[in-house]
């Protein structure tokens, strides 16, 4: 499971809780990671502790650095970074492209700003601050 030919299968289930977070704080920006193993994808939402949540994000250090560590102890790979804009907006802000780090994995934007309909942007930004669109479909995982 890696993003590849800019193409990311995301777990119906995932992409629900993704919504579901964003419906449970529509005036605040939530952020988190997504990880895999073998078959499965899970996600870890992570404070965000910005300044102004409701326009940036910043993800919570000591809870990152614990779900760094949960992703490592249980064999999983780290897959994205998401976070969400309350605006309805799914392209990157500025912030977003200026501040991103990771430059090797999938960046997702949330919006439920369309009555709870969710949409999801997917792309990769990269170290020259260019951005490429990821198109995200939806596989359904394997039962374990």
């Amino acid at each position: 499971m890696s993003v590849s030919s800019r193409l990311f299968n995301i777990a119906p289930n995932i992409a629900n809780q993704l919504l579901t977070y964003a419906l449970d704080s529509p005036e605040q920006e939530v952020c988190g990671l997504i990880s895999c193993d073998n078959d499965r994808q899970f996600c870890y939402p992570i404070s965000n502790v910005a300044l102004s949540p409701a326009t940036q994000f910043e993800m919570d250090p000591a809870q990152l650095i614990y779900t760094f560590k949960q992703i490592r102890e249980r064999k999983q790979t780290l897959l994205a970074i998401y976070h969400s804009h309350p605006d309805g907006s799914i392209q990157p802000s500025i912030t977003d492209i200026q501040q991103h780090q990771y430059h090797k994995l999938l960046y997702l934007i949330i919006s439920s700003g369309n009555q709870g309909v969710l949409n999801l942007g997917g792309y990769i930004i990269n170290e020259d601050h260019t951005v490429e669109p990821v198109t995200l479909t939806a596989l359904k995982q394997e039962s374990s």
